[in-house]
C-alpha cells in the first residue's frame, strides 16, 4: 500500500455528510492514492480512517460509513468517506446439482 495515501480519521477535515450503507466496492489506485469504485455505478470514494491489513489493487470489499462534503471548487478523486466498516466481499459459492 502507497505510505501515506490512505488518510487517518484523525485527517477528516469535511463537513458530515450523509451515512453510507453497505457498499460493494473495488480497490483502485489513482496515482499513488487508493479510491474505492463502487461495483454497481461508477461512484468513487476516497477513504479515509480504519484500513485493512494486506489490501491490494483489484480487491473487492464492503465498506460503509460517513460522507463527507468536499469544499466548493475543489475536484477531488473522489466523494470523502470515513469508513466505520470494512469487510472483503465473499460472494456464495454456486450451488451443485
Amino acid at each position: 500500500m502507497p505510505a501515506g495515501a490512505w488518510p487517518s480519521a484523525e485527517n477528516w477535515s469535511f463537513e458530515n455528510g450523509d451515512s453510507l450503507s453497505p457498499t460493494a466496492v473495488t480497490l483502485r489506485v489513482m496515482g499513488d492514492t487508493w479510491v474505492l469504485v463502487a461495483l454497481e455505478g461508477q461512484q468513487r470514494y476516497l477513504p479515509f480512517g480504519k484500513v485493512l491489513p494486506g489490501l491490494k489493487e483489484g480487491q473487492e470489499l464492503v465498506v460503509s460509513g460517513r460522507l463527507g462534503m468536499p469544499p466548493s471548487n475543489v475536484r477531488m478523486l473522489g466523494q470523502p468517506l470515513l469508513i466505520q466498516q470494512i469487510l472483503p466481499l465473499t460472494r456464495a459459492k454456486p450451488e451443485e446439482d
